[in-house]
């Protein structure tokens, strides 16, 4: 049974990825450690979707990097107050993204057919 789509998914990930950066920018210094321990896990869940896909191209994963920047950047909307050094913030979230995602693009369009080459021999 399927819980979601091969389209919804990213979406949801994307929803996630929202709801991690509004809790990792509250408070004047937010709360970096939230966002280094949240981020990673969402970068993982998205590349094991991503992963079981059978079709991926490199625009399809330029999409929903667009969709995760976006989702990242709404909670910014509702002033966060961040202050001094947690102003970082601003600037680490949307990084962390592009990690998360660059990282998913390479194992996506790079190993896997390669490790479907090297099975096949």
């Amino acid at each position: 049974m399927k819980i979601l789509s091969d389209t919804a998914w990213p979406f949801a990930i994307a929803f996630f990825y929202a709801l991690a950066s509004f809790a990792s920018t509250r408070g004047p210094d937010g709360s970096p450690l939230l966002a280094l321990a949240l981020f990673p896990c969402l970068g993982i869940a998205y590349g094991a979707v991503m992963w079981r896909r059978r079709e991926s191209s490199f625009g399809l994963l330029s999409v929903h990097l667009a969709v995760f920047l976006a989702a990242t950047s709404l909670p910014f909307l509702v002033p966060p107050r961040l202050q001094e050094m947690g102003g970082i913030l601003y600037y680490a979230l949307p990084v962390l993204v592009c990690i998360n995602s660059v990282g998913t693009a390479l194992a996506i369009l790079v190993l896997r057919p390669r490790l479907a080459r090297d099975t096949a021999r």
